[in-house]
């Protein structure tokens, strides 16, 4: 079996709400949280990476079930209330290896804004 390397590019949003800081993807409905920006980013790595690992396993398409997020998050994404924060380094991340010879990357957050 040939290695096959799947590679994810995602916009999230970001916000704080009651204490921690909520990470939404766009272009898929998965979300998480975390004390501090940099927690809620690889909490939305972990859960993004656990949810392509299930779907492998379980015989389908990674992703194929996870649907776009709700509109009012594009809304938000796009408003003027938000500012990008792409200047934010991102450093290399790690690749994730699981069976059948597949290597997840961790998701290429290309454009993270944060709205008040």
């Amino acid at each position: 079996m040939t290695q096959q390397e799947l590679t994810f590019k995602v916009k999230a949003l970001l916000w704080q709400e009651e204490g921690f800081w909520v990470v939404q993807g766009l272009e898929y409905d998965i979300a998480a949280y975390g004390k501090s920006i940099e927690k809620a980013m690889a909490a939305f790595k972990k859960t993004f990476l656990g949810q392509i690992i299930i779907d492998i396993k379980d015989g389908k398409k990674p992703l194929q079930d996870v649907g776009k997020a709700p509109v009012m998050y594009s809304q938000k994404f796009n408003s003027p209330s938000c500012y990008n924060i792409e200047d934010r380094k991102q450093k290399p991340g790690k690749t994730f290896k699981i069976p059948q010879g597949i290597n997840i990357p961790d998701p290429s957050i290309i454009e993270t804004r944060i709205c008040a």
